[in-house]
């Protein structure tokens, strides 16, 4: 609430506590995909932009261009408007709030995720053990199959996992395709 107060000053508590969790939440999701903010909190201005920013045929291409299509009419509605402001400040926000945190060594779990995946190269924390095991884990995100990978690469990785072959052996079952994809 700190960071988010000393952006936006008029903002009470008992507002801002209605969306807090969210934001804290998409920030979670931000960090544990691996996603660049800068670029997500981007202002697109222009459907050619948007266009170049993601490969042909990626799925969420037309959610994000129907929502985005609506900021590119004029004039903008006053709410609109509320919302572009607002926008406009969550990479600070974003960026913020994690100095305010790393500052008093703390963090959310998609923020150590991250630090985990972006210095495995540095990692010496692993380097102890011969086997990391993996247990329980289903759909990875992009952070934790970073993880995942750079011990696989150092011959440490076990991954056990509960799943039934009826899902697992049949290619057509959607419930088995994260088992199957590795």
């Amino acid at each position: 609430y700190e960071v988010h107060r000393d952006l936006f000053k008029e903002e009470e508590f008992e507002k801002f506590i209605s969306y807090g969790q969210q934001l804290i939440d998409d920030f979670n999701e931000i960090d544990r995909q691996a996603i660049n903010p800068d670029l997500l909190f981007e202002e697109i201005n222009d459907l050619k932009s948007l266009e170049a920013r993601f490969s042909p045929g990626e799925e969420d291409f037309e959610y994000i261009r129907s929502f985005w299509s609506e900021f590119i009419r004029t004039p903008l509605t006053p709410l609109q408007d509320q919302f572009l402001l607002y926008w406009k400040q969550l990479p600070v926000l974003y960026h913020e709030f994690r100095k305010r945190l790393e500052s008093k060594n703390l963090s959310y779990e998609g923020m150590a995720w991250r630090k985990v995946a972006e210095t495995m190269a540095e990692q010496d924390y692993f380097s102890k053990y011969t086997t990391v095991i993996f247990a329980g884990f289903y759909a990875l995100n992009k952070t934790e199959e970073k993880v995942m990978e750079a011990l696989r690469k150092q011959g440490k990785l076990m991954i056990l996992r509960d799943a039934d072959t009826f899902y697992t052996d049949n290619r057509l079952h959607e419930a088995g395709m994260f088992f199957r994809k590795g």
